[in-house]
């Protein structure tokens, strides 16, 4: 399975009226290097802190581009609608979707959910689209004290042939299977906006032909 990964690091501030234009700029110049890859056997992944938003893959704050940027790098070659991007973001519930944290008040405190923002990104291209099986964006550590900046985590099926999961339209992902006898936690939001009674979601898949009895099977997170 061939495929290349582009790491970015764009202008900072995307609400910044004269710093769209160079970071479009970026995004213009990674695109052709997308291009050249891909035409050459590798489908490219293109990720990192492309410090903008996804107008069609609004963030938990419904957060608006002012700039072009994603919209140039999802479109890859703009005559040829079938080899644009997937932004894996979209598979993440809106209430989950957020990678920044912007301490706008300089108070060092969280101000949640209006602090939080969607600026980084994982892009998917579409040959490898089909092999997606789960996409999370944790939330677990303090962003006043380790990083501004939470991860995007998407795990693929490199084992065979595309299996048809990954559909575009926002809904879960659905990957192949895991091995059979075997329970995997699919899908995790373990640190919700808001009342997590309410919102914290675990998707347990059973690769198994059968039923699994989970009596005496555990769930638990740090704090126990």
């Amino acid at each position: 399975l061939k495929f290349a990964l582009v790491g970015v690091h764009y202008l900072a501030q995307p609400l910044a009226s004269d710093r769209m234009h160079a970071r479009q700029a970026q995004a213009d110049a990674t695109r052709r290097m997308a291009r050249e890859l891909a035409a050459a056997g590798y489908p490219p992944i293109v990720l990192g802190d492309m410090n903008d938003f996804d107008g069609d893959v609004r963030d938990l704050n419904d957060n608006t581009p002012i700039s072009k940027v994603l919209s140039i790098l999802k479109g890859m070659d703009p005559a040829t609608a079938g080899d644009d991007l997937v932004n894996a973001a979209q598979y993440v519930p809106q209430a989950g979707r957020y990678t920044s944290f912007w301490d706008r008040d300089d108070d060092e405190i969280v101000d949640a959910p209006e602090e939080f923002s969607s600026i980084d990104h994982l892009l998917v291209p579409p040959a490898l689209v089909g092999r997606v099986l789960s996409v999370a964006m944790p939330h677990a550590l303090d962003p006043t004290e380790v990083s501004d900046h939470f991860p995007v985590v998407v795990c693929f099926d490199a084992r065979g042939p595309a299996n048809g999961g990954g559909a575009t339209d926002g809904g879960p992902v659905t990957g192949g299977p895991p091995a059979a006898g075997r329970l995997r936690i699919a899908r995790l939001l373990p640190n919700a906006v808001g009342d997590e009674n309410q919102n914290e979601e675990a998707t347990i898949d059973n690769g198994a032909a059968s039923a699994v009895d989970l009596a005496g099977h555990t769930l638990r997170d740090r704090a126990g």
